[in-house]
């Protein structure tokens, strides 16, 4: 992004990540990565003892056993009865034996994992066939993790200052979204609260509340308390005691990049759990705009109603991902997305999105909306093509198209770079062929050349 972005633009954002990618942390902090609470399968005992492999069914991409305090934490439930057990022990390698099993029961173990791999990378990873660092996920509830996190935040101000829309992609923690042993989407629950439980936390919630939390207050045998189950108050509990610690661990960030003269914008999605925006405490991060996935007028109206915020964005689904624009399949991806716009835009009449766009690998798409403008361009590999293509998408969204052209060549394998201190232009010849260009000074003068080969020619105004 060139240093100059904000003088030919009102908003120049970049994502941000809070709890993901920086793996140098995460793995001299092995103790402090993220957990998650599941429950194994239901596993039938045929003789009096049983041994459960806590992982089978699970991707051991991303997930390993968290081994911290099993007796404490853990729970065996004899399913067929419903009756908890105590007569199980931990014997590692992610494997519990279960003594004095009744034969042709069925038994669950609920643990905590500790999660490997963020669970929206692994998505994009697999789908999109990405051949990147895995991300690794911290818990910032370990105090030392948090301070570096906040470390890296005024770090990445400082070192960001063409960009003055910070957009968190999202904050903490992830929405309920684990994968099967063929990295296969397992659970999918975009409410659900089960990677934001760890060992710490239930720590964290006896000291606050006053009692303690069980897994099966989480797991639910197995309905993880989704939203077609009544919550218990005990979970309820939980998700206030959640929302109250995000939404105050956030506000921090948000401080940071709010001193730094930014604005704070969350995407309503990925570890998004604890910011629900209709919350009681969502107010208290004090951000300045929302963007989220737009499948709908449903989808339109809970981003446009959101309240707290100054404006809010909507991105067209379907995404443009591999998945779904791939050979043979435009069409269906087409009459998608007009079913999509067609109720969206009923919704927008009556509360409309201030800005809108598209997600994916689309090499560029770009709209008017009142009398502002968007551009979204997202994967677009290099080339001198795409090179100006991005230079002339940075000045059309503000109305300044007809800026483009000073200090500008306009052959695209050639560039032309201004030095204002010296008053000289440098036009470069990027390739081993001959090229014939128009210069164009600052003032928009023109003048043609030719460039040998790999030619620098020098102007001076």
């Amino acid at each position: 992004m060139p240093k100059n972005a904000l003088e030919i633009a009102d908003k120049v954002y970049n994502t941000y990540f809070v709890v993901r990618g920086d793996n140098a942390w995460a793995d001299k902090h092995t103790d402090e990565l993220q957990s998650v609470l599941l429950m194994t399968e239901y596993t039938l005992a045929k003789e009096n003892t049983l041994t459960i492999d806590l992982l089978k069914g699970y991707s051991h991409d991303q997930l390993g056993v968290n081994e911290e305090n099993p007796k404490k934490y853990w729970q065996v439930f004899d399913r067929t009865t419903g009756e908890e057990i105590s007569t199980w022990e931990y014997v590692g390698g992610g494997q519990v034996r279960v003594e004095n099993a009744k034969p042709y029961h069925e038994y669950t173990v609920s643990f905590f994992a500790t999660n490997l791999w963020d669970s929206t990378q692994m998505y994009n990873y697999i789908t999109n066939n990405w051949n990147i660092e895995k991300h690794k996920v911290m818990e910032p509830r370990f105090a030392a993790t948090f301070e570096h996190i906040k470390d890296n935040m005024r770090k990445w101000c400082d070192n960001n200052k063409n960009v003055n829309v910070v957009r968190y992609t999202t904050f903490l923690y992830h929405f309920f979204l684990v994968f099967n042993e063929i990295n296969k989407e397992k659970h999918v629950d975009w409410f659900g609260y089960p990677m934001t439980a760890s060992p710490r936390a239930f720590d964290d919630f006896e000291k606050e509340y006053g009692y303690a939390l069980t897994a099966e207050d989480i797991v639910a045998n197995g309905t993880y308390q989704n939203n077609f189950v009544n919550p218990t108050k005990k979970f309820r509990d939980y998700m206030e005691f959640t929302e109250k610690y995000v939404t105050k661990t956030v506000r921090e960030l948000v401080d940071i990049v709010h001193a730094e003269g930014k604005e704070a914008m969350m995407f309503l999605g990925d570890s998004w759990i604890g910011t629900e925006p209709y919350g009681d405490y969502f107010k208290d991060m004090q951000l300045d705009a929302v963007v989220g996935s737009v499948g709908g007028g449903v989808t339109v109206r809970m981003l446009s109603e959101i309240p707290h915020v100054k404006y809010h964005e909507g991105r067209f689904l379907p995404y443009f991902f591999p998945d779904t624009f791939f050979e043979g399949n435009e069409d269906n991806a087409v009459a998608e997305l007009n079913r999509n716009w067609v109720t969206a835009r009923r919704a927008m009449m009556r509360k409309p999105l201030d800005r809108m766009g598209f997600g994916g690998y689309l090499q560029l798409a770009a709209n008017d909306y009142g009398h502002g403008r968007g551009v979204y361009i997202a994967g677009l590999p290099y080339s001198p093509q795409n090179a100006r293509l991005l230079l002339r998408a940075m000045f059309w969204p503000c109305h300044k198209e007809t800026e483009m052209m000073k200090a500008y060549s306009s052959n695209v394998v050639t560039d032309c770079t201004y030095y204002p201190e010296s008053k000289k232009y440098a036009v470069i010849n990027n390739t081993f062929e001959m090229q014939n260009t128009t210069f164009y000074d600052v003032n928009g003068k023109a003048t043609d050349l030719t460039l040998q080969p790999n030619e620098i020619i020098w102007i001076e105004e």
